[in-house]
């Protein structure tokens, strides 16, 4: 009903003398650090374009690779989200709204929803991002041959 566009990004980890790689799954583009020229991504949607060109444009931006004590090279996508629903936050309280229809691109006609947290998917979404991070910090670490999977 109302979309998006956000940056995916591919990053592919490797020694500098090439004997070892990894590529990790699609992730979304977060930011670009000032201070130093990270880049940082998330597993979820955090930035977003008002469109397909925007992000595009944008991308021209971004570095392709970055040099360290690992190399990463950098693989760039647009994909459009389609936001069906939309949630009020005041401090702790959560209100879900339906989208019923856009109206412009800052106005949108939304529809109250009697909804219940799902207390498991959100501890399945912190399970997986403690994943990555470990699998990220074993492959720096140099343990190649560990085996690590979702729940």
């Amino acid at each position: 009903m109302f979309t998006k566009y956000a940056i995916t990004v591919i990053d592919t980890v490797s020694t500098r003398d090439g004997s070892r790689s990894h590529t990790a799954d699609k992730a979304y583009f977060e930011k670009l650090s000032s201070y130093n020229g990270y880049l940082h991504a998330s597993s979820t949607v955090t930035t977003t374009f008002d469109s397909q060109e925007a992000a595009e444009n944008f991308i021209e931006e971004l570095p392709v690779s970055r040099c360290g004590e690992y190399n990463n090279k950098y693989e760039y996508g647009v994909e459009a989200i389609e936001y069906t629903h939309a949630n009020h936050s005041g401090w702790s309280d959560v209100h879900p709204y339906e989208i019923v229809r856009v109206v412009s691109p800052k106005t949108i006609e939304i529809r109250v929803m009697d909804a219940e947290l799902d207390k498991i998917g959100s501890l399945r979404s912190l399970l997986v991002a403690l994943l990555v991070t470990a699998q990220t910090k074993a492959l720096r670490s140099g343990f190649t041959n560990q085996t690590l999977s979702t729940p």
